[in-house]
């Protein structure tokens, strides 16, 4: 895999990630409209139904949103276990932990730097660059 491409899946991955936090930000707030619905009802919000009603639309909606989410946690999945799989396959074993914890695992450069326990960010920022560009892609000459 080329630098590009783990770029790539870590783009998708935290597009995705970001995808989950914004849906259940959704559902905790379709949950409080349910908490509220009842209150709203009895203080004369001139709604028109029942509360039973607004509730079960409510509820609809969360089970929309528990669909979308359950989706976008598979595809964040997906791509951290791509990432694993195809960081497996790399000989150097300084290289392969440092791609592990960055692509497959979601850290930052720096935070690499830290759970490895020694170099700076952009030491193994560069060391894997180097590694990546050197590597040949299958099919290529």
């Amino acid at each position: 895999m080329t630098l590009m491409e783990y770029r790539m899946l870590e783009e998708e991955r935290i597009y995705n990630e970001k995808a989950c936090a914004r849906i259940r930000e959704k559902i905790r707030r379709a949950r409080e409209r349910a908490e509220h619905i009842t209150t709203d009802f009895h203080e004369g919000g001139g709604r028109s139904g029942t509360p039973k009603d607004k509730v079960g639309e409510i509820v609809a909606e969360i089970e929309t949103w528990k669909a979308y989410l359950k989706e976008y946690e598979g595809k964040v999945e997906a791509a951290k276990a791509l990432a694993e799989r195809v960081t497996e396959e790399i000989d150097e074993p300084r290289v392969r932990l440092a791609l592990k914890l960055k692509y497959a695992d979601g850290k930052t450069w720096y935070q690499v730097a830290q759970a490895i326990g020694w170099g700076s960010e952009d030491s193994w920022a560069r060391l894997c660059e180097r590694y990546l560009a050197k590597v040949k892609r299958p099919g290529t000459k």
